[in-house]
């Protein structure tokens, strides 16, 4: 006899680490990093048209990529809508007990970091004039933020790990 009730698929084997969501939290990191770069992504003739000056006299904290500005339009909302989608996929997981807790809270509380990233390269891209303060009001701001979420996801693995039942 077979049992069909909802505590047969919190079992162990079911909690088992799954392809699906390794593949789903990497969507998440990819995407919300394409997402943070679109998001903040400044255009060349926008910023020389804002700035009043020529191309050739805009600063960098970085030279940019040569990427056309509807291309990274298309990377932007592509990214965002697969993170949209992996977030909601692992967060269903949770939700209906086929992704443990902690690694699951872990993988979210990480997803902003790629977003930090891609939204600080972005700034680190944008055309300015003289100094780009923006690249150190990011990382002022990123840093610390990051740090602590890095750290929370740590510590939730860690524990997961930690209680989790050994077997043979």
């Amino acid at each position: 006899m077979s049992d069909t009730s909802d505590t047969a698929f919190r079992t162990p084997a079911a909690l088992r680490r799954s392809p699906a969501h390794a593949l789903q939290a990497a969507a998440l990191f990819v995407g919300s990093a394409a997402a943070g770069w679109w998001s903040t992504h400044v255009p060349e003739k926008q910023a020389v048209r804002e700035l009043g000056l020529p191309l050739e006299e805009a600063d960098h904290a970085f030279e940019p990529w040569p990427v056309p500005d509807g291309a990274v339009t298309a990377v932007g909302v592509a990214g965002l809508l697969v993170a949209l989608v992996a977030a909601a996929l692992l967060v269903r997981a949770l939700a209906t007990g086929r992704l443990r807790r902690l690694p699951g809270i872990a993988i979210l509380l990480s997803a902003p970091l790629p977003l930090m990233l891609g939204a600080w390269w972005g700034i680190a891209t944008a055309p300015v004039i003289g100094a780009n303060i923006g690249v150190g009001l990011a990382a002022f701001l990123f840093v610390p933020v990051g740090l602590i979420l890095l750290a929370a996801s740590v510590t939730l693995l860690l524990v997961d790990r930690l209680r989790r039942p050994r077997t043979p």
